[in-house]
């Protein structure tokens, strides 16, 4: 009697532990279960997330064409930005060449000095002289129907001035510019006693 209890209560031992270890593996069968599902529900969220994330890329790429196009009229400007004529762009000189050669400054051109005054031609005409007048030698100008009688030296009007003669030309100074002038004498000399004479005569004919 003793042996059948003792078998029947390790039996009745048994039996409780077979129980707890299939309820034990039946609560780690359905946890590994329950944790392999959210596994797959977080793999599957990136998944989709990573499919929306390709539609704007896709949308892009769709647009981007699109863009190029519009955008190309501003192409040659940006060309002319990168492809710039880089040829007038002298690099800096570091070593620059210095000249020690003292340059003389050019002279400054004078201007050429006015040419210097000059008397105006006598107004006179020569008539004759007379060498034994009072005065000693007399000569006879005209001018504007006018006889001068005049010695050397003296003033003939308020312009002239007789100096001198020769046998070719009288010499003259024109006073306001105190200048020489000369007159020829290109007429035959008369001498007043003759033409005195011959005008005294011709009334007796």
């Amino acid at each position: 009697m003793n042996l059948t209890a003792r078998a029947t209560a390790n039996a009745g031992k048994n039996g409780w532990l077979w129980a707890v270890l299939i309820v034990t593996v039946a609560l780690t069968a359905w946890t590994a279960f329950t944790s392999g599902q959210s596994d797959e529900s977080l793999l599957a969220e990136p998944a989709d997330s990573a499919r929306t994330a390709k539609l704007p890329s896709l949308a892009i790429a769709q647009v981007t064409p699109v863009d190029k196009v519009e955008t190309t009229p501003a192409a040659p400007s940006n060309w002319r930005i990168m492809h710039r004529d880089t040829s007038a762009e002298k690099p800096a000189d570091l070593f620059p060449v210095h000249s020690w050669v003292v340059v003389a400054p050019t002279p400054k051109i004078k201007p050429a000095p006015p040419p210097p005054p000059v008397a105006p031609p006598s107004p006179f005409t020569y008539m004759g002289k007379l060498d034994d007048g009072p005065k000693g030698t007399q000569i006879f100008l005209m001018a504007n129907n006018k006889v001068y009688t005049v010695a050397k030296g003296e003033q003939v009007d308020a312009f002239w001035r007789l100096d001198g003669e020769d046998a070719n030309q009288l010499l003259f100074t024109f006073l306001p510019l105190n200048l020489p002038q000369t007159l020829s004498k290109t007429q035959k000399l008369i001498s007043p006693e003759s033409s005195f004479n011959g005008q005294m005569a011709q009334p007796g004919q």
